[in-house]
């Protein structure tokens, strides 16, 4: 499953959640204006719908938390191999600096290192914007879940 469609698939789940919560403590705010059995059902009958959610969250949620790892762990590959470039970019500009080469030196050579690392910090960032959808889903889940008594609190 793409990165998009695990995403898209989470929050889709979490939105119905928070929609049958949200359903839930409407009527329980309402439970003085009805009769005590009739506010219990609409409340049963949101709360076993949202659990039915909370499966479905379950079963993308280690999906996602896989997805985060593997993009933590994609983006520190990509940054460390840029390690040595950067440093090889940081020794010309030092030399250009000093005046050991001439600016039409620094800018042949470091054409190629700075193209490299301009696509380093674009996948960096794409990455980067991934994790922090995903971040924040995740939250969002922890704090829906923990209020709803579904996930215990940290």
């Amino acid at each position: 499953m793409s990165h998009e469609t695990l995403y898209e698939s989470f929050t889709t789940h979490l939105a119905a959640f928070a929609k049958h919560r949200g359903f839930i403590d409407k009527a329980n705010a309402l439970a003085d204006k009805f009769r005590p059995e009739v506010v219990k059902v609409v409340v049963d009958d949101h709360t076993d719908r949202s659990m039915e959610v909370v499966q479905e969250i379950m079963t993308v949620l280690f999906e996602v938390e896989s997805t985060v790892d593997e993009l933590e762990t994609e983006k520190a590959g990509i940054e460390s191999g840029a390690v040595d470039q950067r440093a090889e970019l940081e020794e010309l500009e030092l030399n250009l600096m000093i005046e050991a080469i001439s600016q039409e030196d620094f800018d042949a050579q470091s054409a190629a290192l700075k193209g490299s690392l301009e696509e380093v910090d674009t996948k960096v960032g794409a990455i980067d914007s991934t994790l922090a959808d995903f971040r924040t889903a995740l939250a969002e889940w922890n704090e829906l879940g923990t209020a709803a008594g579904v996930l215990q609190g940290e």
